[in-house]
């Protein structure tokens, strides 16, 4: 049995339970408008460092396939250490975004201001992070 999903609704669930994965759903997009159809997860860093979308904690892309937006292509390679997915529906996910930007929730693409990472203060936040927050995107 297969299941069919719909990528506008997907986005809505991203926006309702995980808002800070939506650059990364828009950095996806992106990618498959470039004729892109498949795209390891660095990829999608690299897009979102050229689209100056805010910095967070993303250590794989597997909460979007649980979400709906993102299917995991094929087998990781690199020794696991690299997985490669596609959207399931790129139309969906477009007019997702649309009605996000429309109704106020995500900012147009051609909008997104700089948002400064700092400490937080909390002591009990991973160190891993800390490194991974203050340093750039690898190249790839």
């Amino acid at each position: 049995m297969s299941v069919v999903v719909d990528g506008r609704n997907a986005v809505l669930r991203v926006a309702a339970e995980d808002p800070q994965w939506l650059p990364a759903v828009r950095a996806a997009l992106t990618l498959m408008e470039r004729s892109v159809d498949e795209f390891a997860g660095a990829w999608l860093l690299d897009e979102m460092l050229r689209q100056h979308a805010p910095r967070t904690w993303y250590p794989n892309f597997r909460r979007l396939v649980t979400l709906g937006v993102l299917e995991k292509v094929g087998e990781s390679t690199r020794g696991g250490q690299r997985a490669y997915y596609r959207l399931v529906d790129a139309d969906g996910v477009r007019r997702g975004l649309d009605e996000l930007e429309r109704q106020g929730v995500l900012p147009a693409a051609t909008r997104l201001s700089f948002t400064g990472v700092g400490r937080s203060g909390r002591s009990d936040l991973s160190t891993a992070a800390d490194a991974i927050l203050g340093a750039e995107f690898p190249n790839r």
